[in-house]
């Protein structure tokens, strides 16, 4: 009677109630009747019934009141073996209640049987809910919405603890219980007898003459007493696991429909019709990674080649890769046109060079011309390599990011000398090409192609112009433009031992949240500079970079305010920060910045050591010291100079200078390590 337009009568008979509704207003609609026809309720016989599809988008709490309410009417429950069923005459309804226990965690089987009706038998489908595992939330989510008292009762008896774990009404199949029995038998050297007697089992069930032939499962009770005789951890796991076992009695076609198959993370299973199912093909996929596994293992150049070469699009994997197989002590050497083709190429055993394809404004038809220009033998000089491709396809921003990238590197002078001489040798090859194209030659002909000179100029060609060379951070910003990542270097190089020292974590371990302060060593590469929504105040997102790989990472407006002038790109730092708690369920939390402090100031405040690692057998002279203190006042700076010494005898000891300081910078340690070997100059972390 909430339903518009709607009044009810009342009628018993045979102790069953009845309601039914009529029209207050004969002219308006019935309300409950338009609600009905809504949902698709009307004119369904008992075998096409089914649940609205809208009942599918309710919350839990209320699938819970739907299954109690419909078990009040169609459904049964047996206490003393222990399960209830739902019956019903439609297969679709059947397979609709069966959904919709699984979204309340309750495995359940559907069973078709034959029941009499009308002097005939009809085919009918039965719900099952079976073992302890699913009796208990049965009881708790739907039972406690069943309103007849009798049948709530007896649910809420049903779930009595189990003397063993797992379902009770599924058998294991006897394939595995057999050999397994079979083998522990073997080993320990027992009788039938022996086994019959202390694990109460049938001898007539195990022996391959005279099986039981009609048996097809044994109990886990069973299972559980054979594990326990013979102290078998295999058996043992057949009786504890919750996998429910049945077996495939027919597979017929059921028509064409739009599934959906949602991966697991982490496994090779999936999703279908609410059951998490065991992919068959992961068999398969093991027989990849063995196959791989093996490649890596005995090919370690060529596998990891082909890997970059397939993510050659993504520059992200791409250096995550790179990183591996530097890791794995293979080389990775910038792209050069003599020796790189379209993918990732192995040069030697321990060497892979850059694909031309991972050259960013490089196109397919211009790798395509070099590659077949190649053919006729190795470029030696700019000018003769503008030459030799086809200018149609190789335009001026192809040679500029052949150039940023080192790819034309071998062909004499420096990349800034390259850049500055490319307008003329582009110029010149075109007139040339031009003057070719027309059957022109010139007075003196082809005088072959150009060498390399001894400094690096070309002979037989234009001088390069005499310009400065780039710098380190230039040439590599240049790559990073060209290629999104560094490849001839890296800016976090030169401060290495910092990332070691202060470094808790890489890039790419940000991925699982944590509540512990994390620190990354990493260069800015890019930053992105955002107004807030709801505060208005500027914040940032920041790309950093590591020799691992990259990551985008989030400057709150508070931090930002105090960090925006002083953050810089392709400047080594130490970021520090950590995980907000609203992202504690988030399979990709976003790392939030407190800190930035640039790596170059951890060795003038203190916080790096140059530590000298001597020791008395070593045999070192004396005087040694005076040179240690000349190097350090060459190079005046303020990291404390210690020794670690070890005598004679084993003993050690640590000596720091009261008043000598150095500077902790490449040209410091060179000098130092040159004196006296590489692993006596390391540098330690400060107080």
């Amino acid at each position: 009677e909430s339903f518009p337009n709607v009044r009810c009568s009342r009628s018993t008979h045979k102790g069953t109630a009845s309601i039914y509704t009529g029209r207050i207003d004969r002219k308006a609609p019935n309300g409950i009747f338009e609600w009905a026809r809504a949902l698709d309720l009307l004119g369904k016989v008992a075998t096409n019934k089914e649940v609205p599809a809208q009942a599918f988008s309710l919350p839990d709490a209320q699938i819970g009141l739907l299954l109690g309410r419909m078990w009040d009417g169609d459904g049964h429950v047996n206490p003393s073996d222990r399960f209830a069923f739902y019956a019903t005459a439609s297969k679709r309804l059947a397979r609709q209640v069966q959904h919709l226990l699984l979204r309340l965690g309750i495995i359940g089987r559907v069973r078709e049987v034959s029941f009499p009706y009308r002097e005939s038998a009809k085919t009918g489908y039965q719900v099952f809910v079976t073992g302890v595992e699913n009796l208990r939330p049965f009881a708790e989510r739907v039972g406690c919405h069943i309103v007849a008292p009798a049948k709530r009762a007896a649910v809420a008896a049903l779930p009595r603890q189990q003397t063993v774990s797992g379902p009770s009404r599924d058998l294991v199949p006897v394939g595995p219980v057999r050999a397994l029995t079979r083998a522990a038998k073997a080993r320990r050297g027992d009788t039938w007898m022996q086994v019959e007697v202390a694990a109460d089992v049938s001898s007539r069930d195990f022996t391959p003459k005279g099986t039981n032939a009609a048996k097809h499962g044994f109990t886990r009770a069973t299972v559980n007493r054979l594990a326990t005789f013979f102290n078998d951890a295999e058996l043992q796991q057949l009786a504890d696991n919750d996998v429910l076992w049945d077996r495939v009695v027919a597979i017929e076609p059921a028509g064409e429909q739009r599934t959906y198959d949602l991966e697991i993370a982490n496994t090779h299973n999936f999703v279908a019709n609410d059951i998490i199912v065991h992919n068959s093909h992961s068999v398969a996929y093991s027989v990849v990674a063995y196959h791989t596994a093996y490649l890596k293992a005995h090919y370690p150049a060529e596998f990891m080649a082909a890997l970059l070469s397939s993510q050659i699009g993504d520059t992200e994997s791409v250096i995550k890769y790179i990183a591996e197989a530097r890791e794995m002590g293979i080389e990775i050497l910038p792209p050069d046109v003599n020796e790189s083709n379209f993918k990732f190429t192995v040069i030697g055993d321990k060497r892979i060079r850059f694909g031309l394809g991972a050259v960013r404004n490089v196109g397919r038809g211009a790798i395509d011309s070099i590659l077949a220009a190649k053919q006729d033998g190795p470029f030696t000089s700019l000018f003769e390599f503008c030459e030799r491709v086809d200018l149609r396809l190789c335009n001026r921003r192809v040679f500029e990011a052949l150039i940023q990238s080192g790819a034309l590197d071998a062909l004499g002078g420096h990349r800034a000398q390259l850049i500055a001489a490319l307008d003329a040798a582009i110029s010149e090859a075109g007139l040339k090409q031009e003057e070719a194209s027309i059957g022109q030659g010139s007075l003196f002909g082809d005088l072959g192609p150009a060498t390399a000179d001894v400094d690096g100029q070309p002979k037989h060609g234009p001088t390069l112009p005499n310009t400065p060379v780039w710098s380190d951070s230039e040439r590599l910003s240049q790559e990073k433009a060209i290629l999104g990542f560094y490849i001839s270097g890296h800016p976090l190089e030169p401060f290495r031992t910092e990332c070691e020292l202060f470094a808790t974590h890489t890039v790419a371990q940000l991925q699982g949240w944590t509540a512990e302060k994390m620190a990354l060593g990493a260069v800015i590469t890019a930053v992105k500079r955002q107004i807030s929504k709801n505060s208005q105040k500027e914040f940032a997102r920041l790309n950093v970079e590591d020799f691992s790989g990259s990551a985008e990472v989030l400057v709150f407006p508070e931090a930002w305010s105090v960090l925006a002038d002083r953050i810089r790109t392709d400047i080594p730092v130490l970021i520090k920060g950590g995980y907000g708690r609203r992202d504690q369920d988030n399979e990709k939390p976003t790392f939030i910045v407190d800190e930035v402090i640039p790596l170059a100031e951890r060795r003038t405040n203190g916080a790096v050591i140059v530590s000298l690692q001597l020791r008395a057998s070593a045999g070192l002279s004396p005087a040694v010291m005076e040179d240690i203190r000349a190097v350090a006042e060459s190079h005046p700076g303020t990291a404390p100079l210690e020794v670690s010494w070890i005598d004679g005898r084993g003993s050690s000891s640590r000596f720091r200078s009261r008043t000598l300081t150095m500077a902790a910078d490449g040209a410091a340690l060179t000098e130092l390590r040159a004196l006296l070997g590489h692993e006596r100059v390391r540098l330690v972390r400060g107080n």
